[in-house]
């Protein structure tokens, strides 16, 4: 099963995403994988961390400074130790866990960014992925895969926090 969480720019997909992996592993399901949380300087978003589901480290991920040669959709700059770490924690996915991706973004749809790592995931069974995905660019990232086991909730939706509970935990009965 893949379950996206859609919604616009900064309206707590992340936040979401971190607080049904907490509810998950308090059940005892395992989960594995990254949140992408923003990175602030006073009043201004400088970019993203890497946040490690399974050893709950940080690594720096994603900056609006960065060098010419690293992969850059829009403002933003991958830093490739980040990046490196993201598709390593992707790759390494055991189809026992629920492996949680925050974010699929217009990088991958350019098959950049995490795609390598993901596109091997997506074709695999037994899946169990939930990802992020902006609403912007959801009919773009639908159209990559081949899947009749997706479920998508927007974050938007009233009760959406138990609605994914409930999926998720029916599966793993």
């Amino acid at each position: 099963m893949i379950l996206i969480l859609t919604g616009p720019v900064h309206s707590g997909k992340t936040s979401l995403l971190k607080r049904t992996a907490a509810a998950l592993m308090e059940q005892g399901i395992f989960v594995h994988g990254f949140l992408s949380e923003s990175i602030w300087d006073k009043d201004q978003a400088i970019g993203y961390d890497l946040f490690n589901l399974q050893n709950k480290k940080s690594f720096p991920f994603i900056r609006k400074k960065g060098e010419d040669e690293w992969e850059k959709i829009g403002a933003y700059f991958f830093l490739p130790s980040g990046l490196d770490e993201a598709k390593r924690i992707i790759s390494s996915h055991s189809p026992k866990k629920w492996l949680f991706v925050d974010e699929i973004g217009p990088l991958e749809l350019l098959e950049k960014g995490l795609w390598p790592a993901l596109k091997h995931s997506f074709t695999f069974p037994p899946q169990r992925i939930i990802c992020v995905v902006r609403k912007q660019i959801l009919d773009n990232f639908l159209a990559r895969i081949e899947n009749p086991d997706i479920h998508i909730f927007d974050v938007g939706m009233e009760n959406v926090f138990s609605l994914i509970l409930e999926k998720l935990t029916s599966i793993d009965k």
